[in-house]
């Protein structure tokens, strides 16, 4: 059977989190109701039995360029996927939410565990930051305590789920341009919160309030009450989950990756977008890369 992929563009800011939750509008919430009448399914719940997934769940207020879900569909299905993916951007593009790439593999790959790694930005007007002047490069070297495999137990959110925390970060880049601080995460999957948590451990680092031998203890499972005080989670609104990279490309649909470019320009309260439209650009096999 194949397995359709599809590419999510979304805004944030008008939803509980992607993940679906009961009396609360979540984007995969809206998602699974469209996805179900549009494929005539009897109700959302349906969809599981479709082998429906996603690549991340993101919290609430975090937008994305490139989430991925993917589910299975009847071969008749596959000469008609563009138009099926045109009525589902004709029920979700007024609530933010963009179907903008697709590709169709075998039932193998799983949007979350075939994924080569996740990219995150972190995008911080400088008008924003009110310590001390960043010293970029010593911000940069603080950065690579972080890479690696760890156990983020105490930089991740409490989950009940009892999910680990062990997590693999490959590379994390801080940098400034126009007048903006970003900050660039790659890594194999990142616990709740972490993305963010980290972004506040380095300005905490910038700030001199940690040191760099306090979170070598907090990465070893030791718990420092000062530092466990001091991390306050950076803004959740800042945060785009940029790109996730499969073993495979993706078709882009023009016309709705020009759509997604409009959403930006049209909604510029949303200030990360601003950055990227000026300094990304997506290549042949439907990849994100910044300029």
């Amino acid at each position: 059977m194949p397995r359709l992929f599809l590419r999510v563009f979304y805004d944030g800011s008008r939803f509980y989190g992607f993940q679906r939750q009961p009396d609360r509008e979540t984007v995969e919430g809206k998602l699974l109701t469209v996805l179900a009448k549009i494929l005539s399914l009897r109700s959302k719940q349906s969809i599981r039995d479709l082998q429906y997934a996603a690549a991340s769940r993101t919290d609430r207020g975090v937008h994305a360029l490139a989430q991925t879900i993917a589910f299975n569909i009847e071969y008749s299905l596959v000469e008609n996927i563009e138009e099926i993916i045109a009525k589902i951007n004709s029920e979700l593009c007024s609530y933010g939410i963009i179907v903008w790439a697709y590709t169709i593999q075998n039932i193998n790959y799983h949007p979350r565990y075939s994924a080569l790694y996740r990219e995150y930005i972190y995008v911080e007007p400088k008008h924003d930051i009110t310590s001390c002047v960043f010293d970029l490069k010593t911000l940069n070297e603080y950065a690579k305590i972080f890479v690696g495999l760890h156990d983020f137990k105490y930089l991740s959110f409490k989950d009940k789920s009892g999910r680990s925390t062990i997590r693999q970060i490959y590379d994390i880049k801080v940098f400034e341009e126009y007048n903006y601080i970003i900050y660039r995460f790659i890594g194999a999957s990142y616990s709740r919160g972490l993305v963010r948590n980290i972004v506040s451990c380095l300005k905490l680092l910038a700030e001199k309030r940690i040191t760099i031998e306090d979170l070598k203890r907090v990465l070893l499972g030791i718990p420092v009450n000062h530092v466990k005080r001091a991390i306050k989670p950076a803004p959740p609104h800042n945060l785009i989950l940029f790109n996730v990279v499969y073993p495979f490309s993706f078709r882009i649909l023009n016309e709705y990756w020009h759509k997604v470019l409009e959403y930006i320009a049209e909604h510029k309260f949303i200030h990360v977008f601003n950055y990227l439209y000026q300094y990304f650009s997506l290549n042949p096999d439907g990849v994100l890369e910044l300029l």
